[in-house]
């Protein structure tokens, strides 16, 4: 298999690349897309699985380790650990299909320098992989936007779970956001104006807001009451 497109090869090349891949045709694949960038047939060690992996790293020195986690249902975790353990500098990239948030996870935190998908082109792979040998971190746009989402998502959680309002200062709060005046809260909630007075106060004192309007700004930036 031959690609049909000329990447000019990094001046710095690696002189030994492990990859850890099971299947023969991806092992083809990634030996096509290396040759592009200028590496021989013989600075690339393959692996079938894990056990094999840990073999080699053992007996040789690797600068640049392509893995597939999807070998093992761990995601190459301990493999990855234990690789990172013995050298800081040694270049690992993820190249596989899984795409679950365990793996992607487990692999960066274990100590992969990069993340990328299988299905992207051999035009695309080959660019992120030239991207890996010069010291940068790829990640695949689909990983990437998993992550941000996740982190986004997160980040909401914790900003909901450290709501300083009591439930009855949230529903006084959200009436605010609607523009009820201290005496229509009193009717919505059924309570006195005195006790819609206090609950304001305290909303105030816990938000280290002036008005209504600085209250409200501040409990929409920190997710606590939704408009919609």
């Amino acid at each position: 298999m031959e690609t049909d497109f000329k990447i000019k090869p990094s001046k710095t090349q690696i002189k030994s690349i492990l990859m850890v891949e099971g299947e023969p045709a991806m092992q083809v694949r990634l030996l096509t897309l290396l040759r592009s960038l200028g590496y021989s047939r013989e600075s690339v060690y393959i692996a079938g699985s894990f056990s094999e992996a840990h073999e080699l790293v053992h007996a040789k020195v690797f600068e640049l380790i392509l893995i597939d986690v999807g070998l093992s249902k761990e995601c190459g975790v301990d493999f990855i650990k234990a690789v990172r353990q013995q050298s800081a500098d040694v270049i690992m990239l993820v190249i596989s299909a899984w795409s679950t948030q365990a793996c992607i996870l487990g692999a960066l935190n274990a100590g992969v320098s990069g993340y990328l998908l299988k299905e992207r082109d051999d035009f695309e792979l080959t660019l992120l992989l030239r991207s890996a040998t010069k010291g940068g971190t790829p990640i695949d746009p689909f990983i990437a936007k998993h992550l941000l989402s996740n982190l986004q998502s997160d980040e909401k959680t914790q900003v909901v779970s450290e709501n300083p309002l009591s439930a009855r200062e949230t529903e006084v709060l959200q009436l605010l956001a609607r523009g009820l005046s201290n005496p229509e809260i009193a009717e919505n909630l059924f309570i006195s104006r005195n006790t819609v007075e206090a609950h304001v106060k305290k909303i105030y004192r816990k938000l280290d807001a002036g008005s209504r309007m600085n209250a409200v700004s501040a409990a929409r930036s920190m997710g606590l009451i939704d408009l919609d």
